[in-house]
């Protein structure tokens, strides 16, 4: 799929969000097709073996309101080597950010074709790291246990309307 229809397609299924802004849409059973449309995407144009992708954040859990944006866990054996191939995340559109802020990271942005809106949000890790087991973790407990997506979702809510929380502020207080 060509990049800019890609983006066109993703904006048109209610994904992206405001850079500055926050707030949470209704859960979308089409969250999923785009995580495996945007994982194909990537699969087939990063030069890297041995990798997986996970759909992980509130989109990948079943009616859990989310902010409208797609985030995927990139798996790698070696953040070097994903560093040597980062053209070809370039090539898909992301943005590559290097660590941002999370030593054993690398994080990509793939936004919209003026750049206003985050459409998906790339994760990357080695194998080996906790925060892979961290991320699949938590989703697993929120897809499992609905007191505790209850409770996860009014927390959120609480932060954008209740605390009017910056967007720049919002994930270091869901934490």
């Amino acid at each position: 799929m060509k990049a800019i229809s890609r983006l066109k397609y993703y904006e048109e299924s209610g994904i992206g969000l405001d850079r500055k802004s926050v707030s949470l849409s209704s859960f979308n059973p089409h969250w999923a097709k785009i995580f495996e449309e945007e994982a194909n995407e990537i699969r087939r144009s990063l030069k890297i073996h041995d990798i997986s992708l996970h759909h992980v954040g509130s989109t990948s859990v079943l009616n859990l309101s989310a902010k409208p944006i797609i985030d995927i866990l990139l798996v790698v054996n070696n953040l070097d080597e994903l560093d040597d191939h980062q053209s070809f995340l370039e090539e898909l559109g992301y943005e590559y950010k290097g660590e941002y802020g999370i030593v054993g990271r690398r994080y990509c942005v793939l936004y919209n074709s003026d750049k206003t809106k985050g459409l998906i949000h790339l994760h990357a890790f080695e194998k080996e790291s906790k925060e892979v087991e961290d991320h699949l973790r938590f989703r697993d407990y929120l897809r499992l246990n609905d007191k505790a997506r209850f409770e996860y979702e009014t927390h959120k809510r609480e932060l954008i309307e209740i605390k009017k929380v910056a967007r720049a502020n919002y994930s270091d207080h869901k934490t």
